[in-house]
Formats: structure tokens, C-alpha cells, sequence
């Protein structure tokens, strides 16, 4: 990753795992779940970064407090972070594929109800932010787009008609080492973004109306109405002492309504991007990436 995408992913764990404290009666939900935490601190490049998700986090508690109180869920039971190896089934009964549950705290309440927490930390004191980034694989194996196997040929080659090491941190230092070679990578690196980006293009816009309206609502906005346990998307924004939180209910906002009653349109954004519309309401972009370093990092889509 790059210092920046390093910066976001640990100010994002930091985020949402001091959200889990407070919810939890300023107590961490389980002790992995309090060593996440402090490790993800002391990798955060400043104390002002920690204290700013914090402080971020604080105002999205309240938020939720407010919301809980408006929709009558009652008092919190327990909470839970829903890191990698949580195990669902056993705490709501059923189990739960992260592609279409963003979950990132779970709130039980002494009424037995479930609410999700989607956490979302910025800077911005308003406006979008990137909401989703499904891996290669996720798309290309929903599609059977055979994408990951493209990819390797590419690298593949590049790897052997440049000498390069096969372990992808070792390549990423020997490109970034070499400026002659770190610009055949963006080249190169491009030409395969703008593939993958045309072969997902050509997909959505051979599907019918009633599946690239299924396929945008579950995979890329979370908006189904099978969707459970359900969840909420909560903001955290500002800096310094300057914070507060917006709420967002997935089955019930203007974007989420345009796409369910509009005609979906498809169009290409640039080299690398796809439009999605309503209509003409724009509703959202989805980017294709390297994580880092192209040619040496994995690649992600993007919604934003």
C-alpha cells in the first residue's frame, strides 16, 4: 500500500474499533479487539490522527444514540467488532457474506433486535466518499470475467522481459528503484486497468434492466431488502475539535430509489472508470486500481 492508503486503512481501524469501545460502555468488545486497536494507533503517523478518529468516532456514537432512540431499538446488550473470522451464525443465527453486509460494528439490544454499523471516517465536513472497493476476483468471479488469469499473463510477462523478482514486495522496490523501469510499469499497468475496465463495461451493459438493477444494489450499494442483519451507514467527519456525523439508511435514500425506479444506464468515465446513472442522475463512479505500486500490488474496484 501506498503511505496514504497505509494512513487510511489504520486511521479506519482506529475509527471503528474506538466506536465499538464507546458503544460498549467505553469498554472494548473482546481483548483482540483492544490490541487492534492500540496497534493501529501506534502505526497512525501522528497523535493528532488518533485523536481526530476519536474524535470522529464520538460523534458518530451520538448519532447512533439518536438514531436508536428515534426507531425505538431500545437499550444496547452488547457490541461487537466484526473483524475477519467473526463468527456470525453463532451470534444472529445466520451466515453473513461481508460482500453485501458491510458490518463493521454489530449492536445487539435487550429487545433481541440487531443493528449494523458500516463506519466511515473523513476529514470532509460534507459530501461523498469511496464506499466500496470489491476485489478483482469478487467481479470476475460473479461474471466468470476470467480477470485474475489476464492480470498474471501480464505480470508474467513484464516480470521476465525486465528480471524482475517474482515476490510482489521485492518488485514493487526494484520498480520504484528505477525510474526508467517504474514508467514501463504505469504503462503497462494502465493498459491493464483500462482491459479490466472494458471487459466489466461490456458485462453491465450486455445485462437486462432486472440484473445490473440486482447486481448494483446488492454488490455495490447494500441495499437489498434481504439484507440481515440490517445496518446503517455512519459517517464520521471533521478534524481538530470540529466533528460530527451523518446517518445513511442503504434501502432509503435518493440514489438507492432513483436506481430502483429509473432506467440504469452505463458509461465509461475517462480511461479507467464506469458511470453509473438513473436516468441522467448520475449516482456513482466506479474506478478500477492498483492498492499501490501497478504491476507489484493487488488491483480493487471502486465506488465513489
Amino acid at each position: 500500500m501506498s503511505k496514504m492508503n497505509n494512513e487510511n486503512a489504520f486511521g479506519a481501524k482506529v475509527n471503528e474499533t474506538y466506536l465499538s469501545y464507546l458503544l460498549n460502555g467505553n469498554k472494548y468488545p473482546t481483548g483482540i479487539t483492544k490490541t487492534v486497536a492500540e496497534n493501529n494507533m501506534q502505526k497512525l503517523s501522528s497523535n493528532v490522527s488518533v485523536t481526530d478518529q476519536m474524535g470522529r468516532a464520538l460523534a458518530m456514537k451520538e448519532e447512533f444514540k439518536k438514531y436508536c432512540s428515534k426507531k425505538g431499538l431500545g437499550s444496547v446488550r452488547k457490541v461487537y467488532w466484526t473483524a475477519d473470522g467473526f463468527n456470525w451464525k453463532s451470534v444472529v443465527g445466520v451466515d453473513v457474506d461481508p460482500k453485501y453486509n458491510p458490518t463493521d460494528v454489530l449492536v445487539e439490544f435487550t429487545s433481541g433486535k440487531f443493528m449494523g454499523i458500516s463506519a466511515k471516517s473523513t476529514q470532509k465536513k460534507s459530501g461523498g466518499i469511496t464506499f466500496k472497493n470489491p476485489g478483482l476476483g469478487t467481479i470476475s468471479k460473479e461474471f466468470n470475467l476470467n480477470l485474475e488469469s489476464y492480470v498474471k499473463k501480464k505480470e508474467e510477462e513484464f516480470i521476465k522481459a525486465n528480471n524482475l523478482p517474482q515476490t510482489q514486495g521485492n518488485r514493487k522496490t526494484a520498480i520504484r528503484n528505477d525510474k526508467k523501469l517504474a514508467a514501463k510499469a504505469d504503462e503497462v499497468g494502465n493498459e491493464i486497468i483500462s482491459y479490466i475496465r472494458d471487459k466489466y463495461y461490456d458485462k453491465l451493459k450486455s445485462l437486462p434492466q432486472d440484473k445490473i438493477r440486482n447486481h448494483i444494489m446488492t454488490l455495490w450499494m447494500n441495499a437489498s431488502d434481504m439484507t440481515y442483519p440490517p445496518y446503517i451507514k455512519i459517517t464520521g467527519r471533521g478534524t481538530d475539535t470540529n466533528f460530527n456525523a451523518d446517518i445513511e439508511e442503504p434501502n432509503n435514500n435518493p440514489k438507492v430509489k432513483a436506481l430502483a425506479e429509473g432506467f440504469i444506464k452505463v458509461e465509461k468515465a475517462g480511461e479507467q472508470g464506469i458511470n453509473i446513472k438513473s436516468g441522467y442522475l448520475k449516482i456513482f463512479t466506479i474506478g478500477t486500481k492498483y492498492n499501490s505500486q501497478k504491476l507489484a500490488s493487488s488491483i480493487n474496484f471502486t465506488g465513489s
